[in-house]
């Protein structure tokens, strides 16, 4: 399990780098239930190889308390 959180930022972002090509096609995201639960979308989970081009492999517009995004094998 990863946990993270951001402060009131226009556009806040977390990258995690799995220090090696890795194939994966599922991505599990549980939201903070306490309050402000909105704060959380949109979601988007995108992928790179070099960190300067990133690839979108799912989106999610509307608040959740969980979200499994799942997509074509990435990697």
């Amino acid at each position: 399990a990863i946990f993270f959180h951001t402060k009131e930022e226009l556009n806040p972002w977390i990258e995690f780098d799995l220090q090696a090509p890795t194939t994966f096609s599922e991505v599990y995201v549980k939201n903070r239930t306490d309050s402000v639960p909105d704060r959380v979308a949109p979601l988007v989970i995108e992928v790179s190889d070099d960190q300067k081009t990133w690839r979108t492999l799912a989106r999610r517009d509307d608040p959740f308390r969980t979200w499994t995004a799942s997509f074509a094998s990435s990697g």
